[in-house]
């Protein structure tokens, strides 16, 4: 329903999708969309209502940006089409923000991710804690 509204919204016709990096293989995503001239992605929340009043205002979560802009890296598209759905909403039920690339978080991300590739592979990521609850 939200990718249909996205498409109707924008005229850009996208295709949901997963990716693996060509540099770093190890490095994947999945799409909610991806534009036919492969510049634009889209990423489609169906949040809460604090997180889709930011939309709506025209910002995004943190963690979202983050989610992004790996996205952005590992596609190479221009930019992402960041759709808000909340039916919920009766006077404002989707917003859009645009999203550029940031190239600096990418360097800091990508930097992240080969460091955990590489524990992984080595064995040396630390053991998780788990705290049960009694």
């Amino acid at each position: 329903v939200a990718l249909k509204l996205l498409v109707k919204e924008t005229g850009i016709c996208f295709t949901p999708m997963v990716l693996e990096s060509m540099a770093y293989p190890f490095i994947s995503c999945s799409l909610d969309g991806f534009s036919d001239d492969r510049k634009v992605i889209a990423e489609i929340k169906c949040p809460n209502k604090d997180t889709h009043e930011m939309a709506v205002n025209g910002s995004i979560p943190v963690y979202y940006n983050i989610q992004i802009q790996h996205q952005l890296f590992v596609s190479g598209a221009e930019y992402c089409l960041y759709f808000s759905y909340r039916p919920e909403d009766k006077i404002r039920p989707t917003a859009l923000v645009r999203i550029e690339r940031n190239t600096i978080l990418m360097k800091e991300i990508l930097e992240k991710e080969i460091d955990i590739w590489h524990r992984l592979i080595r064995g040396d990521l630390p053991i998780p804690i788990i705290i049960r609850k009694s």
